[in-house]
């Protein structure tokens, strides 16, 4: 179906951003070191918080890379991640 109407590019032109989709959850940017260490899977230090949340997880400076759970400890957990 893409491919008859315009491809991929067509489709880029009107699918939304994934984040759009949880504009309620806060946010955390990651550095580049931190961030790749993030997409491979592992747990990252981002600071304490009162109870664990639900985060989107950006490279700096804008790109959606996943998402995650910040812990009490403070260790960012990764739930989903995104190709890059």
């Amino acid at each position: 179906l893409a491919a008859g109407h315009g491809g991929h590019a067509a489709l880029d032109g009107i699918l939304l951003p994934a984040d759009m989709a949880l504009p309620d959850w806060p946010a955390v940017v990651l550095d580049a070191d931190v961030a790749a260490r993030f997409v491979h899977g592992q747990q990252v230090r981002v600071g304490a918080r009162a109870a664990p949340v639900s985060v989107r997880v950006y490279a700096e400076p804008e790109e959606f890379i996943g998402i995650g759970t910040v812990g009490a400890g403070g260790m960012l957990a990764p739930d989903r991640v995104f190709r890059r």
